[in-house]
């Protein structure tokens, strides 16, 4: 008897022991599949990721290429496309049902902005951000719009290039305006208690990245065109509700600044290091 019970436990460990190779092998595919479906469903277009590393025992994930599509009717390669995610967890938050992010960093991020006779790719992807909102305030979110959750209350993004393609008049081609932003850095992204799922935080970051540049492109792009982009994400933050509109609060206060006032700031904080003692 005592061998038939020793063999039963030996054959449940050994399968407890499968299971849990076969979910390490796995946990790049499902965790790659969570985050492309849950940007897809806010953001209403296709949206893939090249590739996802994530290393459990150091609390590591890092992300390639994330490309947003345009959305139909539109020539560019994409709305967005980004360089590296490099994301630090709290290793045990893993097999929760919130990961708790303590780093999150975007090196690299391309962004198209294609105006048309019937609007831009980004007004119909505000649109899209608009109508979910709208539908998820009614009923609860299908599938693609819930699962695991993220807490991450701070996000560095460097290195954005936003490509304006300006329609030309009746004689003259089209063009083509790239305003760099070097960095944008936000705050309390997902304070909420529990976190929020993948979608949630995809419609808080876009507006934020889109009035970044709305702000540096003060002076290079065209001034009605600003002011039509900036119109669509007030409107679009105006139905997301409160912690989308105080990322955009964040982003008014930095970018609202003067080039002085920055370089002075970035001289104060690099003397004044230096200044500390050893």
């Amino acid at each position: 008897m005592r061998k038939i019970v020793g063999r039963v436990i030996l054959a449940v460990l050994l399968l407890l022991i499968a299971a849990a190779i076969i979910v390490w092998l796995a946990i790049d595919f499902f965790a790659e599949a969570a985050v492309e479906k849950g940007a897809t469903y806010a953001l209403g277009v296709k949206t893939e990721l090249d590739s996802m590393d994530v290393r459990l025992l150091r609390g590591e994930v890092t992300m390639e290429g994330l490309n947003v599509a345009n959305p139909e009717g539109f020539d560019t390669p994409h709305l967005m496309h980004s360089g590296r995610f490099e994301l630090g967890v709290r290793t045990g938050s893993l097999f929760s049902d919130t990961v708790e992010v303590r780093k999150f960093h975007l090196d690299g991020l391309d962004v198209n902005v294609e105006q048309k006779l019937t609007g831009s790719n980004v007004s119909k992807v505000l649109q899209n951000l608009e109508r979910v909102a709208g539908q998820e305030k009614d009923r609860e979110p299908p599938s693609e719009g819930r699962g695991k959750k993220v807490k991450v209350d701070h996000i560095l993004i460097k290195d954005v290039k936003a490509h304006f393609h300006i329609l030309g008049g009746i004689a003259s081609k089209p063009r083509t305006i790239t305003v760099e932003v070097p960095q944008i850095e936000l705050r309390q992204v997902s304070s909420d208690e529990g976190g929020v799922v993948v979608a949630e935080l995809v419609r808080r970051l876009l507006p934020a990245i889109l009035k970044a540049v709305i702000k540096e492109g003060k002076g290079t792009v065209p001034g009605d065109l600003l002011r039509e982009l900036d119109g669509q994400v007030s409107t679009a933050i105006a139905a997301l509700g409160g912690e989308a509109g105080k990322l955009v609060e964040q982003v008014d206060k930095t970018f609202g600044k003067t080039v002085g006032d920055r370089v002075r700031e970035l001289t104060d904080k690099v003397f004044g290091e230096q200044d500390k003692p050893q």
